[in-house]
């Protein structure tokens, strides 16, 4: 009986083990179509970064391709443009992949996960927009957003979100054949209370193939933030934790006011109370 367990053991080892063994990080130097643990991967050719590989893409023409990115360890993705045979040509603006300077050799993209992409005519001019949200794992709510024109085969960063609990959506909010950009975020990750009461929106539409900030041209989009402030400067539940950030909620009131009766505001002088606590992120260009 000994004998026959120790027989089974060898061949346990022998045949079991190597499939439990870790992928393996490609070295991609041109196209190759690699295979590790019964997984197929269609790697990045001439990648820039080792282990990356393309999930899906999108046709730009005849010789190049929009393509979603991923690295297969640490499943990041990002945005690049290829060519037909799934080699390397240029990160897209902000939302490729770049070396994490504190973690040695490991690449950081855009995000854990792509939530969604299309491309859209937001004005009107002939010339898709590029738009991407990802999502980053954590209970932060982070959802990156990057808004891209698309002109003469190159894409120009139009706009870049990457604020707390934050959400972005596409809509003609008042039928006129445009699209607006709807962005709603928190001033603060740092905890659930200020995730769920510290919000705020902003509205954008391209206008000249620029970014433009229109918030006071839909009122009612801000009537709706008035009782999660009102209710922030009432409730008495936890009330000493919540004064603290009694001056940030009466900004936000005052912007939304502001809004609702057409007078444009935002909220970055609110974010500016306590500008150690509250460290937001939009940049345009």
């Amino acid at each position: 009986m000994g004998i026959i367990i120790q027989m089974l053991l060898v061949l346990f080892v022998n045949f079991v083990k190597p499939s439990l063994q870790p992928p393996l990080v490609y070295e991609s130097k041109s196209h190759v179509l690699g295979v590790s643990n019964n997984e197929n991967y269609t790697f990045l050719g001439n990648s820039p970064i080792k282990g990356l590989a393309i999930q899906e893409s999108k046709q730009l023409g005849l010789e190049q391709k929009l393509s979603v990115v991923y690295h297969v360890l640490n499943s990041d993705v990002g945005l690049a443009v290829t060519d037909n045979m799934n080699s390397f040509i240029s990160w897209l603006p902000e939302s490729g992949f770049q070396e994490d300077p504190k973690l040695s050799n490991w690449p950081k993209g855009a995000g854990d996960v792509l939530n969604w992409w299309r491309f859209e005519d937001l004005d009107g001019d002939g010339n898709p927009e590029l738009e991407a949200q990802f999502a980053i794992a954590g209970s932060s709510l982070t959802h990156p957003f990057y808004l891209y024109s698309y002109d003469n085969s190159k894409f120009k960063l139009l706009l870049k979100f990457t604020d707390s609990n934050s959400f972005t959506y596409i809509k003609d909010l008042d039928n006129d054949g445009t699209q607006e950009v709807i962005y709603k975020y928190a001033l603060s990750g740092s905890g659930n209370r200020e995730r769920e009461t510290l919000r705020w929106k902003d509205i954008w539409r391209i206008e000249d193939g620029k970014p433009v900030k229109v918030n006071n041209q839909f009122p009612n989009e801000y009537k709706e933030l008035i009782p999660i402030y009102d209710e922030a400067l009432t409730t008495q539940y936890n009330q000493d934790f919540y004064q603290y950030d009694y001056p940030v909620y009466r900004c936000l009131k005052e912007k939304a006011e502001l809004n609702i009766n057409g007078q444009f505001a935002d909220a970055e002088d609110c974010k500016q109370i306590y500008p150690n606590k509250y460290i937001n992120k939009i940049e345009t260009e």
